[in-house]
């Protein structure tokens, strides 16, 4: 099934350390979810993630970064409002980052700990029209404010880690590519969605 969301989408690859855009512009994405055949399994209510980020900029540095958080579903929060407006089966998660700060060559000591906003959009959906959110392929977006509004940067697809699927826990991977400051960096990274009280 095709769905249509328009967004805002920064000018610039998703932002690593919490460092500026350059603009944004809007774009209208189109999504094809999969549709699977088999009976619907009950579908967890994710409230907490919690995420590694291995960072690399090549023959600088490389470190990880910790991400813990919870969904938020505030329909007063404005984040949640925008989002849910053009992504209405969207989940949105407010993360923490640690360590604060890292040394990194030439860069210097880089700031990456703070507050993170993450979006997930499920990509695959059954007959009956709901989300695979169990193991599904999902997109992963990067929120961030500015003055007049958020804008949204794609990070990557994330796949499902069925190596590391237990009965509440489940883990995505990814990989993506960006730069700051013209020096390019990778990532290979992953989260993990808990379904907690």
């Amino acid at each position: 099934m095709k769905q249509i969301m328009a967004i805002r989408i920064a000018g610039i690859a998703m932002t690593l350390l919490g460092c500026s855009t350059s603009g944004s512009v809007v774009v209208s994405k189109s999504i094809d979810t999969g549709s699977l055949e088999t009976n619907n399994p009950d579908q967890p209510e994710y409230t907490s993630w919690i995420g590694t980020r291995n960072v690399s900029f090549p023959d600088m540095c490389e470190f990880t970064i910790t991400e813990e958080g919870n969904r938020i579903t505030d329909i007063e929060n404005e984040l949640v409002q925008q989002i849910l407006e053009a992504c209405p089966r969207c989940q949105i998660y407010e993360i923490i980052n640690s360590p604060d700060s890292v040394e990194c060559g030439d860069l210097g000591n880089l700031t990456t700990g703070g507050t993170r906003y993450r979006i997930l959009s499920f990509q695959e959906q059954y007959q009956d029209g709901t989300l695979n959110v169990r193991n599904g392929p999902v997109e992963v977006w990067n929120a961030i404010a500015s003055d007049a509004n958020w804008q949204l940067d794609y990070i990557a697809d994330a796949e499902f880690d069925g190596s590391a699927d237990a009965a509440e826990e489940h883990t995505w991977l990814y990989q993506a590519t960006s730069s700051f400051q013209a020096f390019r960096y990778s990532e290979n990274s992953a989260f993990t969605l808990l379904d907690e009280p």
